[in-house]
């Protein structure tokens, strides 16, 4: 049966050295193979040659993937796999995969190296801002709850890079389908929990900034803690169902087969469905609450600003719009590709899909898992006070005491009224001052207070506003 179904199969174009031309320009799709082909599948079973037989739904669900796949002109990954690893495992991997020859040993090494010191760097830094809010009081408020957690999830992705690595030291799926589903459920859930986290925290900031005076919508530390079991109950949701094997999806290598994942290019209804629904719940609507709520936190700050001198109003709104810049961009570009290119696996394109492009997207993400704490927690004020703190002693209190004490009567000398009157009018212009910040919805009064001598809106007439505002740039 293998001889008659090899040679009724045409090959692939293939350049000097014999590999395929489309490892780096995409690939057939099986259902175009086949379709080239004038003899059909045997889709009733499959024998290894190793005496394992594969399951009737396994051979149709990979197109005879054992027999077919000796033909080194469609499937030389197989061929270069099938000796060195259990051929049941390498049956389950997508066929699409074993269409392109395996990569150069330095690529493998390249892999192995970037993910060692993505995962290094950014185990050290989540590490660090768990050690600090776990030992911190003063950290440990309602907002910053959701921040330890993002560290959480974020350590959590990169802890599993080791399988990784290992898997590229070895130039191919070493350890096998146990590791394949820790690896891919680990990922499903510290990624999508991450997600999760960051959306939190971006609606948290926008009813600080926004709505400050409904508190209803204020943090509390139960509401924080309700919300982070939500996060987590919803990600195991979507993580374990690929796990289990339930028949929505599947967690199978891809790229290089030395990660796994969810198997977007199945092309089964079930699996079709899970996966539009999944980026639907863990991209499309995280993307656009973070940009709703970063855009009217910008929108609300930059009015404020009308009550500052020209100076502190430039340097507070552009230090402002590079740092929500810069969150709003690194999550879209961390979780785009990946988004794309699984989106292109359920829509069919996936011939302009290639190894290498389904690795760098992966790796995108692991960046973010790597730059989160240092972005998130590094620019937080109180936290860069208690790592001073940490390292130099409370004699640095006094420092910042004293610039701040400094700063905050430069702003009372040039602060001015919006009517045109000094600072200096009494409790009379105070009492104006407090109704205009009422009808202008910037009389904000979050939980808790953190002042940076970097940047004091309104001083002393309402220290409340720039909490609030220090807290919406983080």
């Amino acid at each position: 049966m293998e001889a008659i179904i090899l040679s009724t199969l045409p090959s692939l174009t293939t350049n000097a050295s014999g590999s395929s031309s489309h490892w780096l320009t995409g690939a057939l799709s099986l259902p175009e193979i086949l379709a080239n082909s004038s003899g059909s599948p045997n889709t009733s079973s499959a024998d290894t040659g190793s005496g394992i037989n594969l399951s009737a739904r396994d051979a149709d669900r990979h197109f005879n993937i054992s027999t077919e796949a000796s033909n080194y002109s469609y499937y030389p990954g197989y061929i270069h796999y099938r000796d060195k690893y259990d051929l049941s495992y390498i049956a389950k991997v997508n066929p699409f995969w074993l269409q392109f020859e395996p990569p150069h040993s330095s690529t493998f090494l390249a892999m192995a190296a970037l993910y060692c010191l993505i995962s290094v760097v950014g185990c050290v830094g989540n590490a660090f801002v768990i050690f600090m809010f776990a030992n911190r009081k003063s950290l440990r408020t309602p907002a910053n709850i959701l921040v330890m957690n993002l560290a959480i999830c974020d350590f959590l992705m990169l802890v599993k890079c080791p399988i990784a690595i290992y898997n590229n030291i070895k130039e191919g799926p070493a350890l096998g389908d146990v590791a394949c589903r820790i690896y891919g459920f680990v990922g499903g859930l510290s990624g999508t929990c991450a997600i999760g986290t960051l959306t939190a925290i971006a609606l948290d900031r926008y009813n600080v900034v926004v709505h400050p005076l409904q508190p209803l919508r204020r943090c509390s530390r139960l509401r924080s803690y309700l919300i982070i079991l939500l996060i987590w109950c919803y990600s195991f949701l979507f993580a374990v169902m690929p796990a289990l094997d339930i028949g929505l999806s599947v967690y199978v290598p891809e790229g290089f087969l030395t990660t796994c994942s969810f198997d977007y290019l199945n092309k089964e209804t079930p699996a079709r469905i899970f996966m539009a629904l999944f980026f639907v719940a863990a991209y499309c609507f995280p993307l656009t609450a973070i940009v709703y709520s970063y855009f009217y936190i910008l929108k609300v700050v930059f009015s404020a600003g009308r009550i500052q001198s020209n100076k502190d109003k430039a340097k507070t709104e552009q230090k402002l719009a590079f740092i929500v810049a810069a969150i709003i961009g690194l999550w879209f570009l961390a979780w785009s590709p990946y988004a794309v290119v699984a989106m292109m696996g359920v829509f069919g394109l996936e011939k302009h899909i290639t190894p290498l492009g389904s690795m760098i997207p992966a790796l995108f993400c692991k960046t973010a898992a790597c730059v989160d704490p240092y972005l998130y927690a590094a620019t937080h004020p109180r936290f860069r006070v208690e790592v001073r703190m940490l390292f130099y002693g409370r004699g640095i209190l006094r420092r910042v005491s004293t610039t701040r004490s400094s700063y905050m009567t430069r702003s009372r000398s040039s602060f001015t009224h919006p009517s045109g009157e000094g600072a200096d009018g009494g409790t009379g212009r105070d009492h104006r001052m407090e109704t205009y910040l009422m009808n202008n919805n910037l009389m904000m009064v979050p939980e808790e207070t953190e002042e940076n001598e970097e940047i004091v809106v309104v001083a002393e007439i309402n220290n409340s506003v720039s909490s609030a505002i220090e807290q919406s740039k983080f």
